[in-house]
């Protein structure tokens, strides 16, 4: 049974009522309204109930003033009216033979982005990753560490959610406008100073090569391990040992990686300062 929404002091048949406004399941409405009620006041039967909230749905619908919506088209419809007078959605994209676009940021979140992300030594990753089972629409989420604030417990320096993209689509046009309207924010910014975080998914990685062609790309080291122990499983001389080939590969390689990085660029400042 659904629910159901009297005006106060309206009864189902439009007579005055006292007492205040019900929202409930339609039976409980009816059973109540019949032990509270004179014969002439309430309902004839539960289709009385149930057509009276019929009728107040479709006066939410056609209200000019109401934010009801009833399905996928008024959703759009009301995210595109929020664009003028919302601060957090930016654009909306309707194009032929696509699912409408989504483009959502404040501009403090670009302004933190600038001043933490725009540095490849000392700044944090700007990420991105796309979820799944939100609703019929994909949300990828942008994320970065704002350096400026240290947790006082821990010592850990929290995660920021940055630009949001919803979206129905997933190839690489989809990606590419969301990526470039992006890329027109931070056009006075050095590109060649951000790193740009993404999983292996090729056409988030193909729109931010597009969108940022002098940004440095990196992967994350969790999907690499994980895609690394869902392979090695499936080949037998690395069932057996596949805990100790993970540890190799990801804490032994890359510290050597990291080890080696370091007296390169000693090495570069050397012979720069002696030249």
């Amino acid at each position: 049974m659904g629910l159901v929404t009297f005006s106060p002091g309206v009864s189902p048949q439009g007579r005055p009522l006292n007492g205040p406004s019900t929202t409930t399941a339609t039976k409980v409405v009816y059973d109540g309204m019949i032990t509270s009620h004179d014969v002439d006041d309430a309902p004839r039967n539960v289709r009385v109930v149930s057509n009276k909230k019929y009728n107040v749905r479709v006066k939410q619908r056609r209200h000019p003033d109401g934010s009801y919506r009833v399905n996928f088209a008024d959703e759009v419809q009301s995210i595109c009216s929020m664009v003028t007078n919302d601060d957090l959605v930016r654009s909306v994209t309707v194009t032929s033979a696509r699912v409408p676009q989504v483009i959502l940021y404040t501009d403090r979140q670009i302004q933190e982005i600038k001043s933490l992300c725009f540095d490849k030594r000392r700044g944090s990753v700007l990420s991105f990753d796309k979820t799944y089972n939100l609703g019929k629409m994909y949300v990828t989420v942008g994320v970065y560490r704002n350096l400026a604030i240290q947790r006082a417990g821990s010592g850990d320096i929290p995660i920021f959610i940055g630009p949001i993209f919803i979206h129905g689509n997933s190839d690489f046009e989809t990606y590419a406008q969301f990526f470039c309207a992006l890329s027109v924010r931070f056009a006075s910014c050095d590109c060649r100073q951000l790193r740009l975080g993404s999983d292996e998914e090729a056409s988030i990685r193909k729109a931010m090569q597009h969108a940022f062609p002098s940004a440095s790309l990196v992967c994350c080291t969790r999907h690499l391990k994980d895609n690394f122990q869902r392979h090695a499983t499936k080949m037998i001389f690395f069932a057996d040992y596949l805990y100790t080939y993970t540890c190799v590969i990801f804490l032994y390689v890359y510290s050597v990686i990291d080890i080696f990085m370091r007296c390169w660029e000693g090495i570069l400042i050397y012979v720069f300062n002696s030249v």
